[in-house]
């Protein structure tokens, strides 16, 4: 199977690191946050990743190309060619760049593998800025038990701020940074049926405001609930904090 990343934004909440390389391409503890994604699904036995590019698409080529365990094709944009089968080798981790337009959201830059996805059942997707321990065979099993189009990962975040319960204008607890029970946010690490596409051509907007919604309507989306690690790269605090847990594991 594929593992589809999303990374053609521009990371504008973190434009301190992103005016000169895209988010996904940010280090943490001295690796590329795409490089950590990409290690949750290699752990797993999953070697053979797209990445959808778009702002500053060349850096990840002048990047990956260096780098002798990754397979590289597509320097060209627009362009895709799939020449894995004479190169299989479980040390080896296959990359295609697919450049998916700088201006387009994520919604239409999937839309854009309909065709290179044409003979396959299924696809991972993620995002090209969250960090996991998510098991993505236990992933995979949940998704293939229930049948639906797609299932998403969700998480049971920490709140940034500490929590009031108030009676009137009486503070009865303070709650400092707990998790808000039963409360999941979407982090991403998708597993998708190729069945996707005919939704993904139906809708307009984007992906998360428009197709995950029509997907819930029609019944064909489930949530796997992971309760473990995740984190998101958002802002330069983000960064920092994922560098303090790194460097203590």
């Amino acid at each position: 199977m594929y593992t589809i990343i999303f990374a053609g934004g521009q990371g504008t909440r973190i434009s301190e690191e992103t005016n000169r390389i895209p988010k996904p391409m940010i280090k943490v503890g001295g690796k590329t946050i795409i490089e950590r994604i990409m290690n949750i699904y290699t752990k797993h036995g999953y070697n053979k990743f797209i990445f959808l590019t778009g702002y500053k698409h060349r850096k990840f080529f002048n990047y990956f190309k260096e780098k002798k365990i990754f397979f590289l094709t597509n320097e060209k944009k627009n362009f895709f060619k799939e020449n894995f089968e004479y190169q299989k080798s479980k040390k080896k981790i296959y990359l295609n760049l697919f450049f998916s337009g700088n201006n387009t959201n994520k919604r239409q830059r999937l839309l854009k593998l309909k065709k290179v996805l044409s003979k396959e059942k299924s696809f991972f997707l993620t995002y090209g800025d969250g960090v996991s321990d998510i098991n993505i065979k236990k992933l995979k099993k949940y998704h293939f038990s229930h049948g639906k189009i797609c299932t998403l990962s969700g998480v049971n975040p920490k709140s940034r701020y500490g929590l009031l319960e108030l009676a009137g204008d009486k503070v009865t607890s303070f709650k400092e940074k707990k998790k808000i029970i039963d409360k999941y946010v979407n982090a991403g690490f998708f597993v998708c049926k190729t069945e996707i596409f005919k939704y993904l051509e139906k809708e307009k907007g984007d992906f998360e405001d428009n197709v995950l919604p029509w997907l819930s309507k029609k019944n064909q989306l489930r949530c796997y609930r992971h309760k473990s690690f995740w984190h998101s790269i958002d802002t330069l605090r983000d960064k920092t904090y994922l560098e303090k847990l790194i460097k203590k594991t």
